[in-house]
């Protein structure tokens, strides 16, 4: 997918929620998404609660999620944190849920699928509530580092 493709569906705008990424066209910031997500809600009550935003934005934002090749490099890079770990294969690295054969990924093809979060555990028993809420975390910041605005040198609070 181009760039305008991406813009069109996440985009970051002086002045609207600090610079964080929102859904193109709406004033909702990404993040939101991933919250509601990790309260147990399944994506159709978000998409309900925001109808600015379309489905095919909130299946791009998890999708995104899903395909950062570097939510597996930060996390193992996040040492003090055991609830998810980076595995070799043969592209690079993969995230997977410690102490499970789970990757991070299969929880964002869940809830693309529009499944809540409890249904994700209930099928993985190994993986905790924790594990998942990290995993959600780590993606909201993923994307506001792919999709925010750059951070501004010499600004005070």
């Amino acid at each position: 997918m181009d760039a305008e493709t991406k813009n069109a569906l996440i985009d970051a705008v002086p002045g609207r929620h600090c610079g964080d990424p929102c859904f193109s066209g709406t004033r909702v910031p990404v993040s939101t998404m991933f919250e509601c997500l990790a309260g147990g809600d399944p994506l159709s009550a978000f998409l309900a609660g925001f109808p600015s935003v379309s489905t095919e934005q909130a299946r791009f934002a998890l999708r995104e999620a899903a395909d950062s090749a570097a939510l597996g490099e930060v996390v193992a890079a996040q040492t003090g944190s055991r609830l998810i770990c980076a595995m070799p294969d043969r592209l690079g690295s993969e995230a997977y849920f410690t102490g499970t054969g789970v990757p991070v990924r299969d929880l964002f093809a869940h809830l693309r699928g529009g499944l809540p979060l409890d249904a994700f555990l209930a099928r993985c028993p190994g993986v905790t509530r924790e594990q998942t809420e990290f995993a959600l975390r780590m993606a909201t910041e993923e994307i506001e580092r792919d999709y925010g605005l750059p951070q501004q040198t010499g600004y005070r609070r």
